[in-house]
Formats: C-alpha cells, structure tokens, sequence
C-alpha cells in the first residue's frame, strides 16, 4: 500500500469513527444535556451537516488519487 492509499484508509477510518459518534445514542444524550430538549431538531440537521463536510476531503482525494484499476465490468 502506497503513502496515499494509507492515508485515504485512515481518513476513511476516522470518518466512520466519527459517524458512529455522532450518531450514538450517548452523543444525542451529552448534546441535550448541554442544550436542552430544544437540540431534539436540529441534531438530524447538524449530523447531516457534519457528514457531508466531512465526507467532502474524501471524495477530493478519491478524485485526485484514484489509484489503480481493480475491475472494469464488461458491456452487455
């Protein structure tokens, strides 16, 4: 595995990580502790948010890396 490929692996890593933290329930738990019952609406939104920004870097580097062919499907 090359110097890129290792670090996509890792931010996709760190993303999944990310995700799943954000979408247990703890995390909903801590977030209306801090805020109250008024962040019951918005915290779909802000996980969404947060998931499409971090997503964003991900697609850059799969773009400008993409790395080797594995598999071409064949035409019917």
């Amino acid at each position: 595995m090359d110097f890129v490929s290792g670090i996509i692996a890792l931010y996709l890593i760190c993303f999944a990580a990310l995700h799943s933290l954000l979408a247990s329930l703890r995390a909903k738990t801590v977030a209306r502790g801090l805020m109250g019952s008024k962040v019951d609406p918005w915290y779909p939104i802000f996980f969404s948010v947060v998931a499409v920004i971090t997503i964003f870097p991900l697609i850059a580097m799969l773009i400008l890396f993409p790395g080797r062919v594995l598999y071409v499907i064949p035409s019917p």
